[in-house]
């Protein structure tokens, strides 16, 4: 059966938490994510022996927590490392290459989800020895994990190479823009009372996305942009992605926690940008470097 489409409609910050995820250091979700793999590890076989759980389930469940506490440890390492002579980041673990970014967050927020629900119980429960400090703190590391892997896009890129580099990241923004918007590009498309300049406008949009989401599989297969798109359109597509970036922007200054929204459109728009310029000098000023919220 398939699975629901990832929406940004779960929440990124639980009830019981105070910080928000951005607040919570990287060492502090590692330790979280650790420490939640290595209970799994204890709490499992007793699960499996009373036939609570199958060993496949609990399987797979411990392949998913190591892959992502792999990525932790990887990362806690590089910054350790980062600004050493010849220092590089960390390799991938073979077997993590089973367990996809996808995987990764569907199992966060199914997780998230189970503590949102049961911590609060178990914190009014007299029997229960967990405080709500403790919860509050489990709470908001977990929180901060899942916003870095899907806000930040954490996984989708080991760090070894340019993040503007990493064409399915970029595939996977362009599909999240197209679907947040399309609601309101289907709006502005109807007969309405909207002027007609409106809905063409709107069907521009969807048009563009679209292309640019084609332009990226077609360079992802190793091919050219320029076999789907003339030079001069390459360049107002690039422009058209810098003014949505732009937009974020604006959106970021008046409230933070829409500042990834930026930090994922930000290597698409500048990706572009040197496409557009290889493919043809159509600015003679040097790339324009979009402005970085604050």
């Amino acid at each position: 059966m398939a699975q629901r489409a990832l929406t940004d409609s779960f929440a990124l910050h639980s009830d019981l938490s105070r910080r928000l995820p951005w607040q919570v250091s990287r060492d502090e979700q590692a330790d979280e994510v650790q420490a939640e793999l290595a209970d799994r590890r204890a709490t499992y076989p007793r699960l499996i022996q009373r036939e609570r759980m199958s060993r496949e389930e609990a399987d797979r469940h411990l392949a998913i927590w190591q892959a992502i506490t792999d990525d932790h440890i990887r990362d806690r390492a590089w910054r350790k490392i980062v600004g050493t002579p010849g220092a590089f980041y960390p390799p991938t673990p073979a077997h993590s290459f089973a367990i996809d970014w996808e995987t990764r967050v569907r199992e966060l927020r199914r997780e998230l989800a189970l503590r949102r629900n049961l911590y609060a119980k178990r914190i009014a429960s007299p029997t229960s020895q967990l405080t709500a400090d403790v919860a509050r703190r489990k709470l908001e590391a977990l929180d901060a994990v899942h916003y870095r892997y899907w806000c930040d896009l954490f996984g989708f890129c080991d760090g070894a190479q340019d993040a503007t580099q990493d064409l399915a990241r970029h595939a996977h923004v362009i599909a999240a823009a197209v679907e947040h918007a399309t609601p309101d590009w289907e709006r502005l498309t109807q007969d309405d009372g909207h002027a007609a300049h409106v809905g063409d406008y709107a069907r521009s949009q969807m048009n563009a996305w679209q292309i640019a989401r084609r332009i990226v599989d077609q360079v992802r297969q190793g091919g050219s942009a320029t076999t789907l798109v003339t030079r001069a359109q390459l360049g107002r597509l690039s422009l058209l992605i810098d003014a949505a970036l732009e937009r974020a922007i604006d959106t970021a200054l008046a409230d933070r926690r829409y500042e990834w929204r930026v930090a994922q459109l930000l290597p698409l728009a500048r990706w572009l940008e040197r496409l557009a310029y290889a493919e043809a000098a159509i600015w003679p000023a040097p790339i324009h470097q979009p402005r970085i919220a604050a």
